[in-house]
């Protein structure tokens, strides 16, 4: 009997696991009581990845639509038959025939992110969806315009901060996002013994018995956060020597803070959060601040809103003028690898073909003139990207991922993949697209 140590790559959490072999065949999976982060943690999810491994109703080799029922087919006649046609779609019509949608499993397979690119790339096509489209590419963007790189997301220091702010995140549900931070409810449990306070602003109660709770009229978390951000600077109580070394445009954010934060009092009603909650709310966190360190994280329901990305510019302002930004107990950057740089520099992508910023000119989709971030449009797009005429795609490869189901209109989108010419589905398991 073998054991070999790995870990979970269904969320960030990153738990990890052990694996017990014979003769190449897994016969024990489970959690490890040693891993330093995860110490035996895992979710209902990571425990039944050997279900999934040996699952009789996995798909272990290529099925082909005929007729209106699948067939088994070989590897290399599927390998042929999908190469032909992609070769005789992008002769006769063009590269921009043919596109491509990915799903969140990609994003933790760097090489799958990388090669999944490069081969677009190889046919010449740009007309790459994402789902993160759909629930996090605003932080992408807001991260390209106030840091310099689509990959700086910053983090909370969850071991040291003595205030947790939570925007619009269930971490009990999803075990946080964007932050490898497995056993979220003992943790937090953790930091409260400590001394650390946790506010929970969300319209749905997060805990029973972690944190203090204050309920959000839904898509109102900007004007809260503009609030948040005049009361600081019209009272000096920013961080100024933090501010005067590491920013520019200070005075631009005191107007605009002002005229969207200044009156407390319809902001309150706006939020449903009284004046006094969202006055000791930036009075605690300040306070905090002073000592251990205070964080705003937001996630989810911040993240796919009407004010996504403008919101996501706004909780790292309030992060940079409070002073805690890229300190001990206080936020930093997560470290995320830039898998699109790395295939510049390897020249697997081309930022002329797929683009690695938000690029206003060049990348723009054919319907709705949307730029391209991170080598991709909105999924929401894909439809009418199929059934426009005129440069309309004709072929589509989907990769771990389901759009049927976590895209919007899904009729339209039903329709538009039924007048495809060809609708390659990668996947382990039949899917509603497939």
């Amino acid at each position: 009997m073998e054991k070999k140590y790995t870990y979970c790559r269904i969320c960030e959490g990153s738990c990890g696991f052990i694996a017990e072999i014979e003769n190449n065949k897994i016969l024990k999976y489970y959690a490890d009581k040693d891993h330093p982060v995860s110490k035996g943690y895992s979710c209902i999810k990571g425990r039944s990845m050997l279900n999934v491994q040996y699952d009789p109703k996995r798909i272990k080799y290529p099925m082909k639509k005929v007729n209106g029922k699948y067939e088994k087919i070989s590897w290399e006649q599927a390998i042929k038959e999908i190469g032909d046609k992609l070769l005789q779609l992008k002769n006769s019509f063009g590269p921009k025939s043919i596109g491509m949608y990915f799903g969140n499993p990609i994003a933790f397979s760097y090489s799958a992110m990388i090669y999944t690119q490069a081969f677009m790339r190889f046919l010449g096509s740009r007309n790459i969806y994402s789902a993160g489209s759909q629930d996090c590419n605003n932080k992408f963007a807001h991260s390209k315009l106030f840091y310099g790189s689509n990959v700086i997301i910053i983090v909370p220091d969850f071991d040291n901060i003595d205030y947790f702010l939570a925007l619009g995140t269930n971490p009990f549900s999803s075990h946080f996002s964007f932050v490898v931070y497995p056993r979220p409810k003992h943790r937090l449990r953790e930091m409260e013994k400590r001394g650390c306070k946790i506010v929970w602003i969300n319209p749905r109660r997060i805990s029973k018995d972690i944190g203090e709770h204050h309920f959000i009229c839904p898509n109102t978390d900007i004007y809260l956060l503009f609030g948040m951000i005049n009361y600081v600077l019209e009272n000096g109580l920013e961080d100024k020597e933090f501010i005067e070394k590491y920013s520019k445009g200070i005075d631009d954010l005191r107007k605009i803070a002002k005229e969207f934060g200044e009156d407390l009092d319809q902001i309150a009603k706006m939020t449903c959060i009284s004046k006094d909650n969202i006055v000791k709310i930036v009075n605690d966190f300040l306070e905090a601040s002073k000592k251990g360190g205070a964080s705003i994280y937001g996630r989810a329901g911040t993240d796919r809103g009407t004010f996504a990305t403008l919101l996501a510019w706004a909780i790292d302002v309030f992060n940079f003028i409070t002073g805690n930004i890229d300190k001990k107990g206080n936020f930093y950057s997560s470290g995320l690898i830039d898998v699109f740089n790395i295939a510049n520099i390897g020249g697997l992508q081309s930022s002329e073909v797929t683009g690695t910023a938000i690029d206003k000119s060049a990348n723009l989709s054919r319907i709705g003139k949307f730029p391209s971030l991170m080598g991709t449009y909105p999924a929401a797009i894909m439809a009418d990207e199929i059934l426009t005429p005129d440069d309309q795609i004709k072929a589509m490869l989907i990769v771990a991922g389901d759009p049927l189901v976590s895209c919007p209109n899904t009729r339209k989108l039903e329709k538009a993949f039924k007048q495809l010419e060809l609708l390659v589905s990668i996947d382990f398991y039949m899917n509603d697209t497939g």
